[in-house]
């Protein structure tokens, strides 16, 4: 009884921790999504990092994604 018990807990704390690590990845990729944007307008990369709290370094990351996927799509 005491055994079900606690794996039932850990189930619970399993699921939970998993709810909580997809909101913090879903709010990650909301903030990707905001930097993304501002740069196809052309903000500037600190202002970037001001709004969106994400690092000069992941900003460049997306920014050379962006260059990358433009450079693909050219014939």
């Amino acid at each position: 009884m005491a055994e079900q018990q606690g794996i039932e807990k850990g189930i619970e704390k399993g699921i939970e921790k998993g709810r909580k690590e997809g909101k913090r990845e879903g709010k990650i990729e909301e903030k990707e999504e905001t930097a993304n944007k501002l740069l196809v307008n052309d903000m500037d990369i600190d202002f970037i990092c001001k709004i969106t709290g994400l690092s000069t370094e992941r900003i460049e990351e997306i920014k050379e994604r962006l260059i990358q996927n433009h450079d693909d799509k050219q014939p």
